[in-house]
């Protein structure tokens, strides 16, 4: 199953990351028992 993909519609900024990127950064996060609260 593809992923859909997802269009910015705002002007400037910093692009968006990737649906696919952002799904395995949280995998990896909850594997090591990382977190990025503080």
């Amino acid at each position: 199953e593809r992923l859909p993909t997802v269009e910015p519609k705002g002007l400037g900024g910093r692009p968006a990351f990737a649906p696919a990127m952002m799904f395995k950064a949280l995998v990896i996060q909850n594997l090591y028992q990382l977190s990025d609260r503080e």
